[in-house]
C-alpha cells in the first residue's frame, strides 16, 4: 500500500476517532452529529472525482463539510424557530382559555422539551415566565434570551440560577423551582398569570400584581 493512502487512512481514521469522542461527551449531540453526516456524504461525492483519495480530496471534503453544515445550522434554526413559535402560541392560548394550574402543570411537564424559565429581577420590580430561545442552560453572567408570556423578549444576565435569595436577587431557574419555592413565589406566579388574562397594563411588574390580586378573589 502506498505511503500517501497509508496517510490517508491514518487521517481519515483520525477525524472519526476524534467525532466519536467529541459525539459521547457533546450534551447537544445533534451537533457533532450533523457535521459527521455532513462529512460523509460530502466524502462521498467528492471521491466519485478522484479515483485516489488524496490530500485534496481531504481538503475539499472538509470545507465542502463545514459549509454544509453551516446551510444545515441555518434551515435546523428556522425550523426550530417555527416549531417553538407554533407551541408558544399554543401555551397562550391555553393560557386565555383554562385555569392558571393547568397552564402551570403544562409548563412544568413540558420544560425538558421547551425549558420554561422564571425570571425575578427586584431591582426593576419584575416578574416573568418565559421559554429559553436559545436552548442551552442558562450560565451567570452570560446573556440568554427569552421570549416570555407577555410577549416581550428579554436579553436576561442572571446573578443567580437557583431560588437562592429569591426575593433579592436577579435570578433566572427553571419554573418548577421557583413555583414549588415557598407560598410567596407560588403567590406571585398565580398574580402574574392572572394579570395577562386580565389584560393588566404592564403586566410582568410586581407591584401591578400586587394591586391586581387585591381586586381579584380568586388570588
Amino acid at each position: 500500500m502506498e505511503n500517501s493512502l497509508l496517510f490517508f487512512y491514518f487521517i481519515w481514521g483520525g477525524f472519526l476517532l476524534y467525532f466519536v469522542i467529541t459525539f459521547i461527551k457533546d450534551k447537544y449531540k445533534w451537533k457533532s452529529l450533523t457535521f459527521t453526516v455532513s462529512l460523509i456524504i460530502c466524502g462521498y461525492l467528492l471521491s466519485l472525482s478522484f479515483p485516489t483519495p488524496g490530500g485534496v480530496w481531504l481538503i475539499l471534503t472538509i470545507l465542502a463539510a463545514m459549509a454544509l453544515n453551516i446551510v444545515l445550522f441555518v434551515c435546523f434554526g428556522f425550523i426550530n424557530l417555527y416549531l417553538i413559535e407554533k407551541y408558544f402560541k399554543s401555551v397562550v392560548k391555553l393560557m386565555k382559555y383554562s385555569s392558571p394550574t393547568d397552564l402551570i402543570n403544562k409548563l412544568i411537564e413540558d420544560h425538558h422539551k421547551y425549558q420554561w424559565y422564571a425570571l425575578h429581577i427586584p431591582a426593576e420590580d419584575t416578574l416573568e415566565i418565559g421559554i429559553n430561545l436559545d436552548k442551552k442552560d442558562p450560565v451567570i453572567g452570560k446573556k440568554v434570551l427569552i421570549k416570555t408570556l407577555t410577549g416581550r423578549y428579554l436579553n436576561f444576565v442572571p446573578e443567580y440560577i437557583t431560588v437562592i435569595k429569591v426575593m433579592e436577587s436577579n435570578i433566572i431557574c427553571p419554573f418548577q423551582e421557583f413555583y414549588e419555592f415557598n407560598i410567596q413565589t407560588k403567590t406571585l406566579i398565580n398574580s402574574y398569570i392572572a394579570s395577562i388574562t386580565l389584560g393588566v397594563e404592564k403586566s410582568w411588574l410586581i407591584s401591578n400584581m400586587t394591586k391586581n390580586s387585591k381586586h381579584d378573589p380568586t388570588l
